[in-house]
Order: structure tokens, then sequence, then C-alpha cells
């Protein structure tokens, strides 16, 4: 292949799998775009692209994943009106508790709220 043939091939499309490796490994480099641009020989539109396309694919993800496993743990040692407390601790380890007799309107709209995050 000559100098012209090598330069005019089209360049070889990369896997999905790759190009969210590459949106992860900007993220976690702590670099700024054009020192990572830089060291993988990507251009700043390729990297755009790929981190669009990744945090597509993300909120996609999520936006099916709306349920979650729960496990309902009964706590012994709550004795009183505090059995009957709502507590949901998500995995980012905030808390939200709800007492009993907590006005179902607020809730709604709280949880409401929530779901727009």
């Amino acid at each position: 292949m000559t100098e012209k043939q090598a330069a005019t091939a089209p360049k070889q499309r990369r896997l999905a799998s790759e190009v969210a490796q590459i949106a992860a490994g900007f993220a976690n480099s702590g670099m700024s775009r054009e020192e990572f641009c830089r060291s993988r020989g990507l251009a700043h539109s390729t990297l755009w692209r790929y981190l669009k396309k990744h945090a597509k694919q993300h909120r996609t993800k999520t936006a099916k994943s709306r349920l979650v496993p729960v496990e309902v743990v009964s706590n012994p040692q709550k004795v009183g009106n505090d059995s009957s407390r709502l507590t949901l601790v998500v995995t980012s380890g905030r808390k939200i508790e709800v007492p009993p007799g907590f006005d179902e309107a607020t809730l709604q709209r709280l949880l409401h709220l929530l779901e727009r995050r």
C-alpha cells in the first residue's frame, strides 16, 4: 500500500465496548481533554462524540431500570410508633425516613421531585 492509499484508507470503526471504555477512561483519567486526546491519538471531536454517546446510553439504561430490588427488614429493637416508620436507603447512602402520619401529598411531591432527577 502506498502512502497516499494509507492516508485515504477508511478508518476502522470502534466497537461500542471500546467507545464506552474510552469514555470511562477519560472520566477516570483526571486529564484535560487535550491531554487525553493527545495521549490516545484521538481528535477532540471524536472524544466529544464518544462522551455524548456514552452519556446517552447510560441515561437510557438508567431510565429502563426504574424498578430496583428491595429488601424489607424488620427491626425488632424498634417499639411503639417508630415500628411503623418507613426508611428508604439508596445506594449512594442517602436516607429518607417517613414517620407514621406523614402527609401523603407531601410524600407524593417529594417522590415526584426525586424521579425528575
